[in-house]
Order: structure tokens, then C-alpha cells, then sequence
């Protein structure tokens, strides 16, 4: 089964080659299901056993290295956070209210 990254716009696969890591999504923790699903932002998306992100949506410091491995594991509670969103779906930035406006 080839492991492919469901966040959008994104396409890295899992292969041989390379050392990206991917993570499957918590279907067990409801509100951090709740978390990702929303960071993806991704309309009508519904995650299943198969979908998947790539390291490539974390943070560096999201991971924890064990003592001895040179593995990193995802922290049990980080939320991905690092998108390529085109312009449209990218968060509004509040603008200030002018007195003229009150």
C-alpha cells in the first residue's frame, strides 16, 4: 500500500528513498482528531485508517528523540501546522477598526 500525505496540495509518498516520516491520524483522540482535521483545512474531508501526514506538516520541536535511537517519535499531542495554503484558504488577519468607522 503506497502512504501517500493528505494535506492539500501536497504530494509526498512514502518510498524506499526517502526519510520522511508520516503519521497517521489519532482516530482514537477525538478532539485532537478535531485538531488536525481542522488544521487541514480541507472541506468535507472525513480522515479513515489509511490517511495520513508527512513530517513535512511539524515542527521540529512537535518531535521527541529517545536516548539511544536516532528515531524521532511525534509528541503525543501536537497538532500539524505547516501548510502551502493558497491565498483563499489562509486565516483572515482581523484588521483594526478606524474611529471613523464606530
Amino acid at each position: 500500500m503506497v502512504i501517500s500525505c493528505s494535506a492539500y496540495n501536497c504530494t509526498n509518498r512514502q518510498n524506499k528513498e526517502s526519510n520522511l516520516i508520516f503519521h497517521r491520524f489519532p482516530l482514537q483522540k477525538g478532539d485532537l482528531l478535531k485538531q488536525w482535521v481542522i488544521a487541514t483545512r480541507r472541506k468535507g474531508f472525513t480522515p479513515t485508517r489509511a490517511s495520513s501526514l508527512c513530517g513535512d506538516h511539524f515542527l521540529e520541536e512537535d518531535y521527541l528523540v529517545r536516548p539511544g535511537t536516532s528515531r524521532r517519535h511525534l509528541k503525543p499531542d501536537e497538532v500539524p501546522s505547516q501548510f502551502a495554503f493558497p491565498t483563499h484558504l489562509m486565516p483572515k488577519e482581523k484588521q483594526p477598526r478606524l474611529f471613523s468607522e464606530l
